[in-house]
């Protein structure tokens, strides 16, 4: 059977350097000790980052890392090449030269090369499927009617919230359940009843801080989440000021409608969990509800629950 010809180290040496240098991958070879410096990249990691050989010769390689080198996630990929001497597509974000954010796929194999130990990587730039990925969960949680997040984004971004503590910052959620909504639906119909939806998702939208996120819950119930210093807890005032905005009258066709809104407002330092939050806020928005004025705010502040004994909802 033919084989084909025999190829010398020399020769498959000298294929796999040109496969380096011409590649559209990136690659990048760096030293195994810590800190790891580079020892040769290749031009698709110059391009991709932004950078010439003469800004990366000598420097660690933590130079494009998004966070520090001690991250837990690099030290499980340090771990893995240390112990069985590879990893394979792994989601790593680095930094490119501009100070944008590119999400990058990477693999590596530890080996020795002329009686040193590298690593070296092959990097592939995974910015469009990550823009796919956030284009396909922006839309999986989105209002189609009103464009703000849904029940599910909005729980996605409370748990994130949550999960991402800020130091010196309390949590707080706003629920709001629209006052004199189902009588507008009963009279006029669902198409007025939606158009009255979008116009409130619209007006909370445009009353809230640029940092705080906005989610309709379901039928005619809205939420704020938003973030305070904890030296300066939110008043009343703030929220007055926004059911006065939110609830302007409403001009359908020649119609004007009235509506109010019903808010319970929950602050807490350090929530473990979302339903710290929502539960208690629900409950002072039901408080709000009963009172029977058209708008209606109760606000409070709490204390984290305990591990020991998890919170009294009331």
């Amino acid at each position: 059977m033919n084989t084909g010809p025999t190829i010398s180290r020399e020769l498959l040496a000298e294929a796999m350097y040109a496969l380096f240098e011409f590649s559209p991958v990136a690659f990048c070879i760096s030293t195994t000790d810590e800190p790891s410096y580079y020892v040769r990249v290749n031009s698709a990691y110059l391009r991709l980052f932004g950078r010439e050989w003469s800004e990366l010769e000598g420097q660690p390689i933590s130079l494009h890392m998004s966070g520090s080198p001690d991250a837990p996630a690099r030290q499980r990929r340090m771990e893995k090449l240390a112990t069985v001497g590879f990893y394979e597509l792994e989601e790593v974000d680095l930094i490119h030269t501009s100070g944008h954010v590119v999400p990058t796929l990477i693999s590596a194999h530890r080996c020795v090369i002329g009686g040193a130990s590298v690593d070296i990587e092959i990097i592939v730039d995974n910015t469009d499927r990550k823009a796919l990925e956030n284009a396909i969960r922006q839309a999986a949680h989105t209002d189609t009617l009103t464009q703000v997040a849904n029940r599910a984004g909005f729980e996605w971004l409370l748990a994130r919230t949550i999960a991402l503590p800020a130091p010196g910052q309390a949590i707080g959620l706003a629920y709001i359940d629209m006052n004199g909504f189902k009588a507008i639906n009963d009279q006029w119909g669902h198409s007025v009843g939606d158009a009255v939806l979008r116009i409130v998702g619209q007006r909370l939208g445009g009353a809230v801080a640029a940092d705080d996120r906005v989610g309709r819950l379901g039928g005619d119930e809205f939420a704020i989440l938003f973030r305070v210093p904890d030296t300066a807890l939110p008043q009343r005032q703030r929220f007055d000021d926004l059911a006065k905005t939110v609830c302007q009258p409403i001009l359908i066709g020649e119609t004007i409608l009235t509506i109010g809104l019903a808010m319970g407002v929950a602050v807490m330092n350090a929530p473990k969990s979302p339903d710290d939050l929502l539960n208690r806020a629900d409950r002072l928005m039901y408080e709000a509800k009963a009172s029977g004025d058209l708008i209606a705010i109760r606000l409070e502040h709490f204390e984290a629950p305990s591990e020991a004994n998890p919170a009294d909802l009331g």
